[in-house]
């Protein structure tokens, strides 16, 4: 059985001022996270949970897509969500996203028939939903449990009906739902049976009981069955502690642990991931990034991680450690960016990519505080032989051209087809061509009155004029821009004055056909 987790926190909401912005949902998905991966208790692997945060409502969906389609029968899937969640006049629950309108739900928001459909699709048989949701202010509620409940699925809320519940009171801190569910899973919910594992309703027993004890607020449960679900593991008679052990803790977490990039096109410019640092704690970061992986460029300005990407086509992975100097917390961030590589059919010339722009500090010392002394960082970028081919030299005097500039090829019959890019335009073949360029060029201008004063005669030059400029095209140099450009106005010429000469030549014949 593998664990899978999907963990959202949306804490700010731009498009509706009636959502006020919250405390909790950053840090309690950080502190979750932190619960579902600590060795010794946590059964989830780090690369397994997802962590997201302040995304709009498609961009969950997104996540809700992949999340449920990427499971398999014997997995068990946690879905986590801390924010504002609304209900309607129908008792429809929905999910807020950054661009959600309370006025618009339907569209702005992420609705539970959406997610019962995800739901239904999908193929793990176990899924625990677990939802800490806000409704305005400093308050959170909602009746969420009967919306999404079915077979299989195991749903916890922070309350009740329409009750409410409280929103963490200081910025770094965690909501009192999520503070009790990560209590419990570390180490203050009781293991009944002494099998070794807590199960989910053992965890939520004690989560009930600590929120009754020290608040008004009244956490709600809907099971598909006895919720034998392990969640954490329990050394056997292992001392409990009452309290999560906040030794050793980060001081800060990252809006996402994972960055994923997919169908790349090696001809994209793949803009900077921009990764915000939250402090968990009042003390201030100190932070910077280190990695190994060459196509990676991390930068730390402020409370953000900037990451530029330089990948190569195949597949690209890499990690990034990101450490508080003061503390020495380490947060690891998974980097996998996937390029389409060039095949034989589309050929080197298909997929043209520029070399990417490299930016640095011009201050040695501002490169300093933004780089890791133990990130080293190339002096040219890595090379492979699909995006850098090696530039042949061109003739002489002139300047190669650099791999990722491609003429266009032209379609057959084009005004583009005026001659390759071989040869010395300065030789005498070069001259040669050019005085054909010039004569094809008069007999046009020529051909334009003759069409119609002798349109037989007219179309006869017309017919040289575009033999010169054939001659000329094939002459095997390099005609300069100028004269390129007289062959193709030529040979416009050309083909409007033989068809202005067969228009004047009908008129001159079909009519006496017809008076006879």
């Amino acid at each position: 059985m593998t664990y899978r987790a999907l963990l959202i926190g949306n804490s700010v909401f731009d498009s509706d001022a009636g959502l006020n912005p919250l405390n909790a949902p950053t840090k309690d998905v950080a502190r979750l996270h932190r619960a579902l991966v600590q060795p010794g208790t946590g059964l989830f692997a780090d690369e397994h949970v997802r962590l997201i945060t302040e995304r709009t409502s498609d961009e969950i969906l997104d996540e809700l897509d992949l999340f449920f389609a990427g499971a398999r029968r014997d997995d068990l899937l946690l879905l986590y969500y801390s924010g504002h969640g609304l209900l309607d006049e129908r008792n429809h629950f929905y999910l807020c996203g950054r661009t959600t309108r309370s006025d618009r739900l339907l569209r702005t928001a992420v609705s539970n028939v959406r997610i019962n459909e995800f739901l239904q699709h999908s193929v793990a048989r176990s899924t625990v939903i677990i939802l800490d949701c806000c409704s305005s202010g400093m308050f959170k509620g909602g009746d969420l449990g009967t919306p999404l409940a079915g077979p299989g699925r195991f749903v916890v809320s922070s309350s009740r009906g329409r009750d409410l519940a409280n929103d963490a009171a200081t910025p770094t801190g965690t909501s009192l739902f999520t503070e009790s569910l990560v209590a419990g899973m570390l180490g203050a919910a009781e293991d009944r049976n002494h099998d070794g594992y807590v199960d989910l309703r053992e965890i939520f027993d004690y989560v009930r009981d600590t929120l009754t004890a020290t608040s008004k607020q009244i956490p709600h449960c809907r099971f598909d069955g006895d919720a034998a679900v392990k969640l954490a593991r329990r050394p056997v008679a292992a001392p409990v502690p009452m309290r999560p052990d906040r030794t050793g803790e980060p001081a800060f977490t990252l809006s996402e642990n994972a960055v994923v990039l997919r169908d790349v096109h090696p001809s994209e410019r793949l803009d900077p991931e921009v990764i915000e640092i939250y402090p968990l704690s009042g003390e201030t970061l100190e932070c910077r990034a280190e990695t190994d992986a060459t196509w990676l460029r991390p930068q730390i300005q402020g409370h953000r991680l900037i990451v530029h990407l330089e990948p190569v086509p195949g597949p690209n992975r890499g990690k990034i450690l990101i450490r508080d100097l003061g503390s020495q917390s380490v947060r690891t961030l998974r980097v996998e960016v996937h390029v389409t590589p060039v095949t034989a059919k589309d050929g080197p010339s298909a997929h043209p990519v520029p070399p990417p722009e490299v930016h640095r500090p011009a201050d040695p010392e501002q490169a300093s505080h933004t780089q890791p002394a133990s990130y080293s960082q190339p002096t040219e970028p890595a090379s492979s032989p699909d995006r850098n081919p090696p530039v042949e030299p061109g003739p002489p005097g002139m300047q190669p051209e650099p791999p990722w500039s491609v003429r266009p090829t032209p379609w057959p019959g084009s005004f583009a087809d005026v001659g390759p890019d071989v040869g010395d335009p300065n030789s005498a073949a070069g001259a040669e061509a050019e005085n054909k360029a010039k004569i094809a060029f008069t007999l046009a201008i020529s051909a334009l009155p003759a069409a119609v004063l002798c349109p037989y005669v007219g179309g006869i030059v017309g017919i040289i004029a575009l033999v010169f400029v054939k001659r000329a095209a094939n002459s095997g140099v390099v005609l300069p821009d100028p004269v390129r450009k007289r062959l193709r106005t030529t040979r416009i010429l050309s083909y409007v004055s033989i068809a202005l000469n067969v228009a004047v030549a009908a008129f001159l014949i079909v009519p006496p056909l017809f008076s006879k």
